[in-house]
Protein backbone atom coordinates (compact mmCIF):
# COMPACT_ATOMS: atom_id res chain seq x y z
CA UNK A 1 0.00 0.00 0.00
CA UNK A 2 1.24 3.30 -1.19
CA UNK A 3 2.03 6.39 1.51
CA UNK A 4 -0.62 8.34 -0.45
CA UNK A 5 -3.44 5.38 0.11
CA UNK A 6 -2.87 5.15 3.59
CA UNK A 7 -2.79 8.54 4.52
CA UNK A 8 -6.13 9.02 2.62
CA UNK A 9 -7.75 6.10 4.61
CA UNK A 10 -6.37 7.43 7.85
CA UNK A 11 -8.52 11.04 7.02
CA UNK A 12 -12.07 8.79 6.29
CA UNK A 13 -14.13 8.60 9.10
CA UNK A 14 -14.79 4.75 9.05
CA UNK A 15 -11.73 3.93 8.91
CA UNK A 16 -9.74 6.47 11.37
CA UNK A 17 -11.99 5.94 14.87
CA UNK A 18 -11.23 7.39 18.18
CA UNK A 19 -12.10 5.05 21.53
CA UNK A 20 -12.64 6.90 23.92
CA UNK A 21 -11.70 5.80 27.82
CA UNK A 22 -13.74 6.19 31.07
CA UNK A 23 -12.11 5.89 33.90
CA UNK A 24 -14.96 6.18 35.92
CA UNK A 25 -17.11 2.82 33.45
CA UNK A 26 -13.45 0.36 33.02
CA UNK A 27 -15.82 -2.52 32.40
CA UNK A 28 -17.96 -0.56 29.46
CA UNK A 29 -17.91 -2.93 26.12
CA UNK A 30 -16.94 0.43 24.16
CA UNK A 31 -13.74 -0.36 25.56
CA UNK A 32 -12.99 -3.59 23.89
CA UNK A 33 -11.77 -3.60 20.63
CA UNK A 34 -12.16 -7.42 20.71
CA UNK A 35 -13.39 -10.35 22.76
CA UNK A 36 -12.77 -13.84 23.17
CA UNK A 37 -14.79 -15.83 20.72
CA UNK A 38 -16.00 -13.43 18.50
CA UNK A 39 -14.54 -13.30 15.21
CA UNK A 40 -14.19 -9.72 13.34
CA UNK A 41 -13.35 -8.87 9.76
CA UNK A 42 -11.53 -5.70 10.72
CA UNK A 43 -7.83 -4.25 11.46
CA UNK A 44 -6.75 -2.06 14.28
CA UNK A 45 -3.66 -0.24 13.95
CA UNK A 46 -3.09 1.88 17.09
CA UNK A 47 -2.29 5.55 16.42
CA UNK A 48 -1.82 6.74 19.74
CA UNK A 49 -2.79 5.58 23.84
CA UNK A 50 -2.37 2.29 25.44
CA UNK A 51 -3.91 -0.89 25.13
CA UNK A 52 -4.32 -3.69 27.28
CA UNK A 53 -3.97 -7.77 25.38
CA UNK A 54 -5.32 -10.39 27.67
CA UNK A 55 -4.61 -13.61 26.11
CA UNK A 56 -5.10 -17.49 26.60
CA UNK A 57 -6.53 -19.52 29.29
CA UNK A 58 -4.05 -18.23 31.73
CA UNK A 59 -5.49 -14.61 31.06
CA UNK A 60 -2.40 -13.26 30.82
CA UNK A 61 -1.79 -9.70 30.21
CA UNK A 62 0.51 -7.30 28.73
CA UNK A 63 0.37 -3.69 27.24
CA UNK A 64 1.12 -2.04 23.93
CA UNK A 65 1.59 1.18 22.35
CA UNK A 66 1.35 3.22 19.49
CA UNK A 67 2.04 1.51 16.04
CA UNK A 68 0.76 -2.08 17.15
CA UNK A 69 -1.40 -3.71 15.00
CA UNK A 70 -3.88 -6.40 15.71
CA UNK A 71 -6.29 -8.51 13.06
CA UNK A 72 -3.86 -9.04 10.15
CA UNK A 73 -5.99 -11.89 9.15
CA UNK A 74 -8.68 -9.55 8.00
CA UNK A 75 -6.14 -8.08 5.12
CA UNK A 76 -5.87 -11.38 3.82
CA UNK A 77 -8.26 -13.55 1.53
CA UNK A 78 -8.93 -16.37 3.78
CA UNK A 79 -7.67 -20.01 2.74
CA UNK A 80 -9.99 -23.12 3.28
CA UNK A 81 -9.61 -24.29 7.17
CA UNK A 82 -7.76 -21.11 7.70
CA UNK A 83 -8.85 -19.95 11.33
CA UNK A 84 -6.68 -17.22 12.35
CA UNK A 85 -6.90 -16.68 16.27
CA UNK A 86 -7.98 -13.43 17.39
CA UNK A 87 -6.72 -11.74 20.50
CA UNK A 88 -8.71 -13.12 23.53
CA UNK A 89 -9.45 -9.55 24.93
CA UNK A 90 -8.44 -6.02 23.97
CA UNK A 91 -8.71 -3.44 25.72
CA UNK A 92 -8.21 0.13 24.08
CA UNK A 93 -8.29 3.57 24.17
CA UNK A 94 -7.16 6.44 22.36
CA UNK A 95 -5.27 9.98 23.70
CA UNK A 96 -3.24 9.38 26.57
CA UNK A 97 -5.44 7.56 28.98
CA UNK A 98 -4.95 4.03 29.71
CA UNK A 99 -7.05 0.72 29.78
CA UNK A 100 -6.30 -1.36 32.83
CA UNK A 101 -9.68 -2.77 33.14
CA UNK A 102 -10.42 -6.37 32.92
CA UNK A 103 -13.45 -8.25 32.45
CA UNK A 104 -14.23 -11.91 34.83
Amino acid sequence: MSEKVLFHLLRHPSVNQEVPFDPNNRLSAAHYLYTRNHPVDYFILLLQGRVEVEIGKEGLKFENGAFTYYGVSALTLPSSGDSSPVPERSHGVAGRSQSRSSRD
